[in-house]
């Protein structure tokens, strides 16, 4: 029978531990619903932080384009581009023609030598092409493209904290790319050593493949700060904050379920979403000057990290609900757990006959 005091009617404990319970319940339950809430975000959030800030990692997930066939075609373009700019291919052969007429020819030598001068640029743009391509194609070209993605990389962050000797920019059409000197660089010393002087002539570039161009770009340099700051602490927030949730819960094996599915399922989200970037993506933020193999590499090779981290969290989480269900109080694990259990004791008394009998 209750107690009163002063007029109050005094609060039976089993209420006062059911208020308790249902208040655990739902403090448990917002917890893990905001962390896993977070998770993508947190996700995304660390991802953005390795790429801004890591060049060694930056270096890790694009290297390998150096032996994809659409990246390396649309280098060699580029650096031809570049390298019959610069040494004005057309004028050199232009000059060549001029000189030997200028020795001395006919009407008739004269008008031919006139109608070879294409054919010669042909031949000079063809012969540094081939060369251009031997490169590319080259051991050594790994070695290349790593020093044009570590340059690429630095001056990029340079740019996002708004240096302004930085060589890469974010421009008002808001374009970025990557440093094509080395490459330009390394296909200068070649033509030299196969003895074409005239390659003496190209200077050294700050030539930039525009491999993005999008009204979008310039709020990556906003939110640079952001990201920086926030991939270092948020993933961490996250688990705390799922953490808290199943130690405050009530049942904790039933709360490290639901806690696993619910990361799971908005893991899922991002590795959706992440597909669907994919496919929308090249329309508006990819410069639209380069080919589509290239885009498809350049998008692949970008998400290809952070997809693989989702996966990897959604397994956990999958293997964290499992846990929690075979540990959870319903009649299946319950069974489940019986008969692992009594199979265990088989196994441990069968092995104890067998050493008995070997004594």
């Amino acid at each position: 029978m209750a107690h009163t005091t002063g007029g109050d009617a005094e609060v039976p404990p089993t209420d006062r531990r059911r208020e308790r319970g249902r208040a655990r319940t739902v403090v448990a339950a917002v917890l893990i619903v905001v962390g896993a809430l977070l998770a993508p975000v947190a996700a995304a959030a660390a991802w953005a932080h390795t790429t801004l800030t890591d060049t060694d990692r930056f270096v890790e997930t694009y290297a390998p384009l150096a032996n994809d066939p659409a990246v390396r075609d649309f280098v060699t373009d580029e650096t031809v581009r570049v390298i019959a700019e610069q040494v004005g291919i057309a004028q050199l052969a232009s000059d060549a023609i001029d000189g030997i007429i200028g020795l001395g020819t006919g009407p008739v030598a004269t008008q031919a030598l006139e109608a070879l001068k294409g054919s010669v640029t042909e031949g000079l743009e063809s012969l540094v092409r081939s060369k251009v391509s031997d490169l590319v194609a080259s051991e050594g070209f790994d070695t290349v493209w790593t020093n044009t993605l570590r340059i690429s990389h630095v001056q990029l962050t340079a740019a996002l904290e708004g240096d302004p000797d930085a060589l890469v920019g974010l421009g008002d059409d808001g374009s970025i790319g990557i440093q094509l000197a080395p490459i330009v660089d390394a296909a200068k010393q070649m033509l030299v050593s196969d003895g074409f002087t005239f390659a003496d002539q190209i200077p050294s570039t700050d030539r930039v493949i525009a491999v993005a161009q999008s009204d979008a770009l310039p709020a990556i340099q906003r939110g640079y700060d952001v990201a920086v700051v926030s991939g270092a602490w948020l993933p961490w927030v996250a688990l705390l904050l799922i953490g808290a949730g199943v130690a405050v819960a009530r049942r904790r094996w039933i709360a490290l379920m639901w806690a696993g599915i619910a990361v799971a399922a908005t893991m899922t989200v991002l590795v959706v979403a992440l597909a669907v970037v994919g496919a929308v993506a090249p329309g508006g933020i990819v410069s639209s000057e380069i080919p589509a193999g290239v885009v498809d590499a350049l998008l692949d090779a970008a998400l290809s990290p952070l997809r693989g981290a989702a996966v990897l969290v959604i397994v956990g989480a999958l293997v964290a609900a499992v846990v929690g269900w075979v540990a959870g109080p319903w009649r299946a694990p319950r069974a489940l757990r019986g008969f692992v259990l009594i199979r265990a004791r088989g196994v441990r008394a069968a092995a104890g006959s067998r050493e008995t009998a070997a004594h």
